[in-house]
């Protein structure tokens, strides 16, 4: 008998060091664009800035270019990973920026109109405020007494907020992320991704 555990909808991956090289770079477009729209367009995070229109800006911004190429990347490694067994097409449907201050934190969302969600962290640290993802599956919590026979049958699964480092995750899993109780900012990219098993006449890729 095969256990499957909902840890297998997520994938961790780390930044290359030419993105880490590149960071410090990011972070200062970031807080321009934060300068230019102080307002934000915020939806889960509170007490913090969101920008959800960074793929209105990559076809002059360098920044969002470079930051587009890199998920494509990551991207189609984490797809290949499924093992798939056809051709399947895909782009990134939105892109947004994440600034989030001491004591900002998001509430417990999911994203809807794609099948993969991500995270790329710009700038964090261990008490910055994990990624919680929670287990789709009801009876998890039936795992809760045997938890040293399967320990990936948790209730949830975090993600630690460090620089270069991201993950993957289906767009369905409801998630959240923890209050950031540094004393300085929490900077991180996020994504949506579409995937389609035909080819849309408005499709690049």
């Amino acid at each position: 008998m095969e256990i499957l555990t909902f840890v297998e909808l997520i994938g961790r991956f780390k930044g290359t060091e030419d993105t880490n090289n590149n960071i410090d770079h990011l972070i200062e477009y970031i807080y321009r664009l934060q300068e230019n729209e102080p307002a934000g367009d915020n939806r889960s995070l509170v007490n913090g800035w969101q920008n959800h229109k960074l793929l209105t800006h990559h076809e002059y911004d360098n920044e969002v270019q470079y930051l587009i190429r890199f998920i494509t990347e990551q991207f189609e490694s984490y797809l290949k990973s499924y093992g798939p067994t056809k051709q399947y097409y895909w782009g990134i449907n939105n892109l947004w920026t994440n600034v989030t201050p001491p004591g900002g934190f998001n509430r417990v969302h999911m994203h809807t109109g794609c099948q993969f969600s991500g995270i790329f962290y710009l700038k964090g640290s261990p008490d910055a405020g994990e990624l919680i993802l929670y287990n789709p599956m009801n009876t998890s919590n039936l795992a809760l007494n045997y938890v040293d026979l399967c320990p990936r049958q948790q209730m949830c699964y975090s993600i630690a907020p460090i620089r270069n480092t991201g993950a993957f995750f289906s767009s369905g899993l409801h998630h959240r992320v923890d209050i950031n109780n540094s004393k300085e900012d929490r900077i991180s990219i996020s994504f949506n991704i579409r995937v389609n098993d035909f080819l849309p006449p408005s499709a690049s890729r």
